[in-house]
């Protein structure tokens, strides 16, 4: 083995070894960091001030995405709902209905939503936060005596939080009583048996385990956005290389955390 094969082993081997290490310590650099910045939020004594800036994020995460879910619900509810009832048109409502309650409103709603929010919030607010960085707005605002964690991060925590679970909703309730229903009345032409079953197959448990989902999606989303734009430092080309880094990494730890809780609900 000649001396260059050797450095560039050893380089691919420190290479795999410092993004293994990463692997397994990014989430709890995460947690940490998520868990600080509401910390510093709810003891801050001008919380006010953090409030409005939740809302007014919450208004641009929840109202910008929102004709694309609603369109992608409808989609996603008639291409499933359509197959299921044309091959199985023997299936009663009470069968069909609890199948496409936990496959679109437990899953596909919840994982399409944080999807779509990757693309266009969890991006946007990761280009935003680290151009502030780059350009040292942030310096200016600390030199005012305002926290980056009360003015940005941790507003943008919440309001991407409850603009999931908000958007979620939205995509369920459109799957299953705008796409389904049009499936179901296009083959069996009538659709009311279906929505009585859709509506019992909801149970309470599943309904809590929503909610979680869709808020933790929501806190990963917002906080690899944060997380990865504060690591810039002075080069412009790392706005968009800490952007696409946060959008791989929340959407790697959605798929993970759907994962963990289908297997702690079962």
């Amino acid at each position: 083995m000649t001396p260059d094969t050797t450095i560039s082993m050893k380089s691919l081997c420190g290479w795999t070894g410092r993004h293994a290490i990463r692997l397994f310590t990014y989430p709890v650099d995460l947690s940490l960091f998520v868990f600080h910045s509401l910390r510093d939020w709810t003891h801050h004594a001008r919380h006010r001030d953090g409030v409005r800036a939740a809302l007014r994020q919450l208004l641009r995460t929840g109202a910008d995405p929102l004709p694309a879910v609603v369109a992608l619900g409808f989609i996603v509810g008639f291409t499933f709902a359509l197959p299921l009832i044309m091959f199985l048109p023997d299936l009663a409502e009470n069968e069909l209905a609890p199948v496409l309650m936990r496959l679109i409103g437990l899953e596909l709603g919840s994982l399409l939503t944080a999807v779509v929010l990757i693309g266009r919030t969890g991006r946007a607010m990761a280009i935003e936060l680290a151009n502030m960085k780059l350009h040292g707005e942030l310096r200016g605002l600390e030199r005012l005596g305002i926290g980056i964690n009360d003015f940005f991060v941790a507003p943008g925590l919440i309001a991407t939080g409850v603009g999931q679970l908000v958007l979620a909703t939205c995509f369920t309730a459109t799957a299953l009583f705008g796409g389904m229903l049009l499936a179901s009345l296009a083959l069996r032409g009538e659709a009311g048996g279906l929505a009585t079953a859709t509506l019992a197959a909801v149970e309470t448990g599943e309904l809590l385990v929503f909610i979680v989902k869709n808020l933790l999606f929501g806190l990963v989303i917002a906080g690899s956005a944060c997380y990865s734009a504060l690591q810039v430092e002075r080069s412009p080309t790392e706005v968009p290389r800490r952007a696409q880094q946060a959008a791989t990494s929340s959407l790697l730890l959605v798929f993970f955390i759907n994962g963990l809780l289908a297997v702690l609900a079962t």
